[in-house]
């Protein structure tokens, strides 16, 4: 049983890297792109205070469409650890979302 236990958070471990890879692939092409643009950590995007003084010191911050993508990156990782029954990391998902949305709306 232990094994598969092990199976199961490697698994899972798995699904977070793949999701956060696509995610950050993404990015990088925008990025490319658009050679102004700053990337920023998931932690740092979550940071009210942080990104609020980044916007008043006129420093570039995400966009809204940049939060948008990424609370829909946790909201379907949400989704997938609730279908696979792990119900603490689906919540840990949504609270990520929940609280991009609020530095998002304060910006």
């Amino acid at each position: 049983e232990k094994v598969e236990n092990d199976e199961e958070e490697d698994g899972d471990d798995d699904l977070d890297a793949k999701l956060m890879a696509e995610f950050q692939e993404e990015e990088a092409e925008e990025a490319a792109i658009d050679l102004t643009k700053v990337a920023f950590s998931d932690q740092e995007m979550m940071d009210e205070e942080m990104m609020t003084e980044f916007r008043l010191g006129d420093m570039p911050v995400p966009s809204n469409d940049d939060y948008a993508a990424k609370v829909l990156a946790f909201k379907k990782a949400a989704l997938q650890y609730k279908q696979k029954g792990d119900i603490p990391k689906a919540t840990q998902s949504l609270r990520n979302a929940k609280q991009l949305e609020k530095v998002q709306t304060a910006l």
